[in-house]
């Protein structure tokens, strides 16, 4: 075949395989590129002038606390780096284990506002600390690792989880509000009240979980056996509860369960501003039924909203207004994402909205009734900023291609925007009107040569006559004239949008050095496009979404510019599923593939995700097997990469050593990575996710070759 080399692994410094020159992945990859560069923690001082963010201006790993004043100045309050390391003398790990894990863990990873807007609250290595506004910092606790910061907006205390329990700091003093002592009984989230008095909670109850075992094999001294509680599909549940709590921790818990003692899904607890009542959102188990439930510290406790959604209701939101008359959420109920809202005493649901587009999120400041959102408006790839008064049409109020984040302060005069777009970094923007100011810009190393490439947008059609969008990056050098060899990258739900990513570094790696030309489209299940397509892939993962692949790569075989026997593809997680389904049901369209975390048997995922997209194993017996690359592996045809983490728990290595069975059972050749000490997203040690993207380019260029052929 012109222009590819088969098996032809030579390696100059016995690091990058074929003849791959990728100092650039490397360095960059060791960046915090790999863990995500935005800001991350936003948030607006009382007083609306200022605002909070954790962020690393040296591209490093661990985050410091920021504060951006009305003139646009930029202070850094901390410095995690000098941060001493909290000591367990219980810790049965190996010392350079504990060493590394200081390293990885260490920095701010949680900040909110005091009250008085005099400082702030934060959360670093699981102490809590109070950072001034000038610099520096106190520690307020340190007898254990803490999570889940939460500071009421006109009441006393710090509140935050250790040990299950919520706990609150007054003072010099620290209250224990909540003592759920049973193991594996704790609460999983919770919300103060406006003035304090009160805690709004989740709790679960995981001791009839069952546990999955995952072995360690780097140990010097044994093979660690590390266990957790995990619920797949069709097993026995968490059982979870919801209620009012205390402050003081005076009494106990008043908890409340759903229907016939049978468990549900938390998604979200929100508190009414005048602090009468705490709202809940839940779903069924069945993930059909949508609820929202009032508590109120009377003890009153009511169903005000329900809805029934086939296939499943996909929450993606809820506020209140900021007069405490209404509960606002997300729905798909008119055939597109879009605002809904019902009166906090029960009633008839009503949409604040008639435009036929997408919303993405949405949220509602404290003291304007105006609401804000990001919206697929103009295009099904650009995510824009709209601000909707009652009764008005939404107004749009950021206008740029690109993805934006919208923060804006209590009363909606100033905001915050990040704001993205493909192979172009996050930036920090203030709005004080129409004009936005840049605060912080990201990956200014690597901004030049991200946006050296050539970038497309397109469309295909799939069989079924839906249109997906998709994006095309090319070589900086791109000639019309050759024809290039194509990725499919990362595929997944969503992958054409115009935002930054953590993975086009490698991207534009791949089209500039390498001459390739790398796609993003998008699949079924994507946003932007109606409830239709969001939930068209029901009972079929892996079967439409695969189809849709095999009808891109046929779209692209018709391009002059494309080489059809070079077209690749590679994903992860969902996306390294959706690579060995696609190989398997459409042998001999993908020439190279990577499957990187794949799930292999939706039986041994959670059900949280997998009942809402094909029902119980029990129940549908047949779709699970229809759904696994098991059945169809036998007819992959390609070269194959595995790639793996040892120590994920989200897809647990056993579902890759299965597929590998099958495949030698199966007489198929393939290759195999794993990273023993890693996790799914590669964050536990910090040289894995570079040494990833090395192998990513280094193998297609191996098994692809490099460059168009004239």
């Amino acid at each position: 075949m012109a222009g590819v080399r088969e098996n032809a692994f030579v390696s100059r410094d016995n690091r990058s395989p074929g003849f791959l020159d990728s100092q650039f992945l490397r360095e960059t990859y060791s960046l915090p590129l790999s863990y995500g560069v935005e800001p991350a923690e936003i948030t607006w001082s009382p007083d609306g002038m200022r605002f909070a963010f954790l962020w690393n201006d040296q591209g490093d790993l661990w985050k410091d606390v920021y504060v951006s004043d009305a003139d646009l100045s930029l202070r850094k309050l901390t410095c995690a780096a000098d941060s001493r390391e909290v000591f367990d003398e219980d810790d049965e790990r190996e010392a350079a284990d504990v060493d590394y894990a200081e390293r990885m863990e260490s920095g701010f990873t949680e900040i909110a506002w005091l009250p008085d807007g005099g400082g702030l609250a934060a959360i670093a290595r699981g102490r809590v600390l109070k950072v001034a506004t000038e610099g520096g910092s106190i520690a307020l606790w340190s007898a254990g690792k803490a999570s889940h910061l939460r500071i009421p907006r006109r009441g006393e205390g710090i509140f935050f989880l250790h040990g299950g329990n919520v706990h609150v700091i007054l003072g010099e003093s620290v209250v224990q509000v909540t003592a759920f002592s049973k193991k594996d009984r704790k609460v999983k989230d919770f919300q103060p009240s406006p003035d304090g008095k009160w805690v709004a909670l989740f709790v679960e109850d995981e001791s009839e979980v069952e546990k999955v075992r995952m072995p360690d094999y780097v140990s010097t001294k044994e093979v660690k056996i590390n266990e957790l509680r995990r619920h797949n599909a069709g097993e026995r549940p968490a059982m979870r509860h919801y209620g009012l709590a205390l402050s003081d921790g005076s009494a106990k818990a008043t908890l409340h369960s759903y229907e016939n003692e049978e468990t549900f899904w938390p998604y979200a607890i929100r508190w009414l501003p005048n602090g009468e009542s705490a709202v809940f959102a839940v779903a069924s188990r069945n993930h059909k039924t949508f609820q929202i439930r009032r508590v109120d510290v009377s003890g009153e406790t009511r169903t005000i909203y329900e809805e029934d959604c086939a296939p499943w209701f996909a929450f993606r939101g809820v506020a209140i207004s900021s007069c405490s008359s209404f509960v606002q959420f997300l729905s798909f109920r008119s055939g597109w994402s879009q605002i809904w809202r019902v009166p906090v005493d029960g009633g008839d649901a009503s949409p604040m909205m008639s435009e036929e587009f997408d919303i993405d999120e949405f949220c509602s400041p404290l003291r304007t009734d105006d609401v804000f959102f990001t919206a697929y408006a103009r295009s099904t790839v650009d995510r824009a900023v709209f601000r909707m008064q009652p009764g008005s049409k939404p107004e749009e109020i950021a206008v740029k291609p690109g993805c934006f984040r919208v923060f804006p302060n209590e009363d909606g005069e100033s905001i915050v925007y990040v704001h993205s777009a493909a192979c172009i970094p996050p930036k920090l923007l203030r709005g004080d009107g129409p004009k936005m100011h840049t605060v912080v810009s990201c990956g200014d190393s690597i901004r030049g040569y991200l946006s050296s490439v050539q970038i497309e947008t397109t469309e295909f059609v799939a069989r079924d006559g839906k249109r997906l969008s998709a994006r095309l990056i090319k070589p900086r050098d791109f000639d019309p004239k050759n024809r290039y060899p194509v990725v499919l990258s990362c595929v997944y739900a969503g992958q054409a949008k115009n935002q930054f990513t953590r993975y086009h570094p490698l991207d534009a790696f791949m089209a500039n050095e390498l001459g390739y030309i790398v796609v993003g489209v998008d699949l079924r299940a994507s946003i932007g496009y109606g409830r239709e397509f969001f939930f068209g892939y029901h009972e079929s993962l892996g079967i439409v979404d695969s189809d849709e692949l095999a009808e891109v790569a046929s779209g692209l075989r018709q391009l002059s510019y494309v080489d059809g026997d070079r077209i690749g593809v590679w994903g992860g997680s969902y996306g390294g599923f959706l690579t060995l389904m696609a190989m398997s049901r459409h042998p001999g369209v993908f020439h190279t593939g990577i499957a990187w975390k794949s799930v292999t048997d939706w039986r041994n995922y959670y059900e949280s995700y997998t009942t809402q997209r094909l029902g119980s194993p029990k129940e549908n017996a047949e779709k699970y097997e229809l759904t696994s690359p098991l059945t169809h592996i036998e007819n992959l045809q390609g070269n194959l990469l595995l790639v793996a983490g040892m120590q994920d728990d989200n897809v647990l290595f056993q579902d890759t050593v299965w597929v590998m069975q099958r495949l030698i059972e199966s007489g198929k050749f393939f290759e195999l990575m794993v990273y023993p000490r890693d996790d799914h997203g590669l964050t536990l040690r910090h040289e894995s996710l570079p040494d990833l993207m090395e192998r990513i380019a280094a193998y297609f260029e191996d098994k692809m070759g490099r460059g168009p052929t004239s």
